[in-house]
């Protein structure tokens, strides 16, 4: 949580309230806008051929067009804030470090931090960000929708918010100390490459190909085992969230069959509609939000060597030559 609020901090806290306020307006116009558009629906013929349903569903449809390119524009424009003050503050204190520092840090291991993690930070991290708010926040109205149209699905609901947060906190650690892992294991395999080359002619003066080859092929594979595994974190967690959804979406149709005389058939279907859209959107949702736990690792990588490099700079090379023994 430290990760995710000094990201949010260093965007500007003020604007995640307004981004999270307009993300909230705009699943709610969507909302409405469908519920509008069922009772227009269900509405008699001469009663349909009134403009005042289209002008107000024009209405509807407008507002929630502006809203949506205003919260896109605003939330990607924030997430690019964040990631400049972290490259600035990253680079900065790079260039300004001292000549020992550089000598004693792996080349592979900067250039790792600084093209990679900053990657992910800039182009990555933005789009998780986005998909898993958004589909969060569309998810969270399913569930209120479902549970509107019919109280009883608050009794299944807690059984199935603990076995999913029971694997996803399983996962989610696991894919966040997974991505921390392939981040590690890809400094040796950069280091290891960029050596070669600096030191091609002697490498090839003295017969060293071969080794040189297996040194990065070793590295690389095992950047590739941590990066397989992490891979099929997604895929274990990816089941378990269908059979998650296949069983709301079995208990709602149960439901609404048996007290479908009971209740407005036009909030049964947009109760329905709804989880049908949420079996797709689900696994999604939650693999997006693992991701973003992932490339937060990277967030925090950087974090920990910029703290690390700060307190390097405040001390001597002897001192530091100690601590690193």
């Amino acid at each position: 949580m430290k990760t995710w609020a000094g990201y949010a901090r260093r965007a500007g806290p003020y604007t995640l309230i307004i981004l999270v306020l307009l993300f909230v307006v705009g699943q709610g116009l969507l909302v409405y806008g469908d519920f509008f558009l069922l009772n227009w629906a269900s509405k008699k013929p001469r009663q349909q051929r009134k403009t005042k349903y289209l002008k107000a569903y024009a209405v509807i449809a407008a507002c929630l067009l502006v809203v949506a390119v205003t919260r896109a524009s605003s939330f990607f424009c924030w997430t690019i804030k964040a990631a400049n003050v972290l490259h600035n503050d990253a680079v900065s204190r790079v260039l300004r470090a001292p000549l020992w520092w550089h000598h004693a840090t792996p080349r592979g291991q900067v250039l790792n931090r600084l093209s990679q993690d900053v990657g992910n930070v800039d182009e990555l991290l933005a789009q998780a960000l986005f998909d898993m708010t958004q589909l969060g926040i569309m998810m969270l109205s399913v569930v209120v929708t479902a549970c509107v149209a019919l109280p009883w699905m608050c009794l299944v609901l807690p059984l199935l918010l603990y076995v999913f947060l029971r694997h996803k906190r399983f996962v989610g650690a696991s894919m966040t100390e997974l991505k921390r892992l392939e981040a590690i294991t890809k400094s040796p395999a950069v280091g290891i490459f960029s050596d070669t080359l600096h030191g091609l002619t002697a490498t090839r003066a003295f017969r060293g190909e071969a080794k040189a080859e297996g040194a990065l092929l070793g590295a690389l594979d095992k950047n590739a085992r941590s990066w397989f595994w992490w891979l099929l974190s997604q895929r274990y967690l990816g089941f378990y969230l269908d059979a998650i959804c296949v069983t709301f979406l079995a208990c709602l149709l149960v439901a609404t069959i048996l007290l479908r005389n009971h209740h407005q058939p036009q909030i049964l279907a947009l109760a329905l509609l709804y989880a049908v859209q949420l079996a797709g959107t689900f696994q999604w949702t939650v693999r997006q939000h693992a991701l973003a736990e992932s490339f937060m690792a990277s967030v925090a990588v950087w974090k920990s060597n910029l703290r690390r490099l700060t307190r390097s700079t405040r001390q001597c090379p002897c001192d530091c030559v100690c601590s690193m023994v």
